[in-house]
């Protein structure tokens, strides 16, 4: 992600680039709430002096898009988004997830573990949520995601 909010920095876009609980720079650790962590932050950069925008255009990959699509369906300060490898999760990604993956679910969740990582990550689900979203969304698929398949994108359409 780093390279695109340089990119949007260097164009003169008022830039926030957030790393989910207990990966890259961040620390704490990720709940299945998240979303409300995320709205609140978003919430306190749109008041601060300096910005003078009303809205936020979100861009998140993998993981980052699914919990700005949790996100956005919490939050009306969305101008829109952009998500790329949405990870839906459904029973048959659960059971295919690769185990640097499960690492990476584990050390987000700070999990003992794998089998308790995986109590709580497989209640993961953008099922009744992405109906919530309002804003308009753009979703594709990065065909070497090792999270999210392109065999379910129903969910967002």
């Amino acid at each position: 992600m780093v390279f695109l909010s340089d990119y949007f920095v260097r164009a003169g876009f008022v830039t926030l680039r957030m790393d989910l609980p207990g990966s890259g720079q961040s620390s704490g650790v990720l709940a299945l709430d998240a979303e409300k962590n995320f709205k609140a932050v978003i919430s306190d950069f749109l008041v601060r002096s300096e910005i003078r925008f009303p809205k936020v255009m979100a861009i998140g990959i993998s993981l980052g898009a699914y919990w700005m699509i949790r996100t956005m369906a919490v939050d009306d300060s969305f101008a829109g988004g952009i998500g790329i490898s949405i990870p839906v999760f459904h029973q048959e990604q659960w059971d295919s997830l690769e185990e640097d993956t499960w690492s990476v679910f584990q050390r987000c969740f700070r999990q003992p573990t794998l089998e308790m990582t995986r109590a709580i990550a497989t209640k993961m689900t953008l099922y009744g949520i992405a109906d919530k979203v309002r804003s308009p969304l753009l979703a594709f698929h990065g065909g070497k995601d090792t999270v999210s398949h392109p065999d379910s994108p129903g969910i967002l359409q």
